[in-house]
């Protein structure tokens, strides 16, 4: 039989309610309310089902240190340290202050690889400041910031880089470029490639590096005679020069040829096209200077003739001679040169001619390079050296 529920009984039902919950002690009441800790939960990976297990508590804390002074001795951590590449060794530097003195130790930023990077100018002047000796920027933007008028500018201690490759680098004020030429009077090696303009001061700043040996000044612009002259008066120490494709003008040319250090071994001065001072006088100025140039390449250097090839010969030590696309040359003059290892000529015979210089030249190799190499910071096998030197960490 159903219970019937009238508004009396309903009543009694809520007073009875009331009553027990007066009864409840305050302590049940506060666990009542008490929510669960959901903190010691975590959920297990897995399908669809939902699984919670309970998280183990760690052991008690302690006061050890296991990484300060005295436990671990710092030429151990400078042993570990020297394993790391260098976004590793940042990671661990930005953990305490002991691992960001250690990570500071020049010996861990004697190369460094900033390929295609984008970088401010401001990180650049502090990467150099932890004495890297080898740096390549090839291909790199360098940005300027923009800081408050009050902001206090350190100052730029000399560096101690040695090889320096700025090939294709990208500035956003040409100020920045000779920010940081004036840091660098210790370099063997520069290249300049394809940086753009070249004004007389940044040309001083390179004069200043009297030890210079690699010098790769290509497609570089806006070279003057004073720039010119600065440069090759104060590096009497040179052995490769590339000044190919620099749109010198004729005064200028005429001052390179006059100037050219005679410690010189690989010359490239190629790209004058039509211009009169390239002529076959210039030709033998750098014969009679640079005595021991093993390579020369003169490729699109069209005013020159058959005459200049005598010149030529002359050379004892030369093994590479370039001459592409220099059509003012007779093609029968050619097979006087007899003593070369690899004779370059695209573009001034046919593939029929090709064929009889190699029969009549035997045993030298013809057409075997293309592209010049001349003081080029990346060359062979070794992309990520420059000038033989390591710039990429073991991972």
């Amino acid at each position: 039989m159903d219970q019937t529920y009238s508004p009396g009984h309903m009543s009694y039902e809520l007073v009875k309610a009331d009553e027990d919950f007066l009864s409840t002690t305050p302590s049940d009441y506060s666990i009542l309310r008490r929510r669960p800790e959901t903190s010691p939960y975590y959920r297990t990976p897995g399908p669809a089902i939902s699984r919670f297990l309970r998280r183990r508590y760690s052991v008690e804390p302690t006061s050890s240190d296991y990484l300060g002074n005295g436990t671990i001795p710092t030429t151990v951590m400078y042993k570990i340290c020297s394993y790391l590449n260098k976004k590793d060794l940042l990671h661990l530097m930005s953990t305490c202050k002991r691992f960001r003195d250690i990570g500071k130790d020049s010996s861990f930023w004697q190369f460094l690889n900033l390929y295609g990077k984008h970088i401010s100018c401001s990180s650049l002047h502090a990467i150099i400041d932890r004495k890297v000796q080898v740096l390549r920027l090839n291909s790199a933007t360098i940005n300027v910031e923009v800081f408050p008028p009050w902001h206090n500018f350190p100052i730029l201690n000399p560096a101690m880089l040695t090889h320096l490759d700025m090939s294709s680098s990208k500035f956003e004020n040409p100020s920045v470029l000779l920010e940081i030429l004036q840091r660098c009077h210790n370099l063997y090696a520069l290249s300049l490639e394809l940086c753009g303009i070249i004004d007389d001061q940044m040309c001083k700043e390179i004069a200043k590096n009297t030890n210079l040996y690699f010098l790769n000044l290509a497609m570089a612009k806006s070279f003057s005679a004073e720039g010119i002259v600065t440069i090759l008066s104060s590096c009497r120490k040179l052995g490769e020069l590339n000044i190919g494709w620099t749109e010198l003008s004729g005064d200028v040319i005429n001052l390179t040829c006059q100037l050219l250090p005679p410690s010189l071994k690989r010359l490239s001065f190629s790209g004058t096209r039509d211009k009169a001072e390239m002529n076959d006088d210039n030709i033998k100025r750098i014969c009679d200077t640079c005595k021991q140039l093993e390579e020369l390449d003169l490729s699109d250097d069209v005013v020159i003739t058959e005459n200049c090839l005598d010149h030529v010969k002359n050379l004892k030590n030369l093994r590479i001679l370039t001459i592409s696309r220099c059509y003012g040359i007779e093609p029968m003059a050619f097979l006087s040169l007899q003593n070369l290892d690899i004779f370059n000529v695209y573009g001034c015979v046919t593939v029929e001619g090709i064929d009889v210089l190699r029969s009549r030249l035997r045993p030298t190799r013809i057409n075997v390079s293309p592209l010049s190499s001349i003081a080029i910071p990346t060359d062979g096998e070794s992309v990520t050296s420059i000038w033989k030197k390591r710039t990429r960490d073991w991972y």
